[in-house]
């Protein structure tokens, strides 16, 4: 190995084990407000669960800079990325008239990734979070009736370092458009109400 790529892997490794220790994020997202009441959700019973299904870094924000890994991974804040899903999905779908009680349908949505990415510019960079969830409905026997992915990216100018207020606001923004294209999504809406029709007719 080349001496100048060993002092390259010395410096990488001192400059990770010297970075700061990165504050936890605290996550607001909610869907687009404005969502239109849907004609027949009024009668449709929902339960909408929530898990983190990454490998790894799980509940947190994978960050990277410039497109690559750095190791570093930014805690969320309670109630954590999955719970934060979750709620805002059920605030999404209240909103459009669907009851939120159990009995009916089941809403499950999956944390796929969410991750952070800092590419540096001149004096200040930018920050672009990107959240992928999948969603799946069943009805109360466990019949699928829809399974889909939803991808959200946003991106914050002037942001001055890697972690920081502007993983914040990137992450918080994915999220809210991926929450959005899943709730603006006919098939899905389609899906819970015929997922809700009283047994035998679904």
């Amino acid at each position: 190995m080349a001496f100048r790529h060993i002092v390259a892997l010395v410096v990488s490794l001192l400059a990770a084990a010297c970075a700061p220790a990165v504050d936890p994020v605290t996550l607001t997202a909610r869907p687009p407000a404005g969502g239109v009441f849907v004609q027949g959700a009024g009668g449709v019973r929902v339960v909408v669960a929530a898990s983190d299904v990454r490998s790894s870094g799980r509940d947190g924000i994978a960050l990277t800079r410039n497109g690559e890994a750095t190791g570093r991974t930014a805690p969320v804040a309670p109630p954590g990325l999955a719970a934060l899903a979750g709620k805002s999905a059920e605030a999404g779908l209240a909103e459009r008239g669907f009851q939120l009680a159990a009995g009916g349908v089941f809403l499950q949505v999956d944390v796929e990734a969410a991750d952070s990415d800092f590419r540096s510019g001149l004096l200040l960079g930018e920050a672009t979070g990107r959240v992928r969830l999948t969603a799946r409905v069943l009805n109360a026997k466990g019949r699928l009736f829809h399974s889909a992915g939803y991808a959200g990216d946003f991106v914050v100018p002037d942001v001055a370092a890697l972690a920081g207020g502007g993983v914040r606001q990137a992450v918080d923004g994915a999220l809210s458009r991926a929450l959005g294209r899943m709730l603006a999504d006919p098939e899905l809406i389609q899906a819970m109400i015929q997922a809700g029709q009283p047994a035998g007719s679904a």
